[in-house]
């Protein structure tokens, strides 16, 4: 199973992905989708959410935990 953890934010939104195998656990990847400061907050959203598609077609459908605002 993979968990794709996200910190939700409009400048910069970080993520954290693990693959769980049995009690194991691996790391898959991590970082940060970034979006410039000074740009309209619909093209950071949209910058988001194509960062986000990306994440999610690599990892093939894993399960999400979001942190709370």
């Amino acid at each position: 199973m993979v968990i794709l953890g996200i910190d939700p934010g409009t400048a910069s939104t970080g993520f954290g992905a693990i693959i769980l195998s049995g009690s194991k656990m691996k790391l898959l990847r991590y970082g940060v989708i970034s979006t410039p400061a000074g740009r309209a907050a619909h093209d950071r959203l949209k910058m988001l959410h194509q960062g986000l598609l990306s994440l999610f077609n690599l990892l093939e459908e894993p399960e999400v935990a979001v942190e709370q605002l």
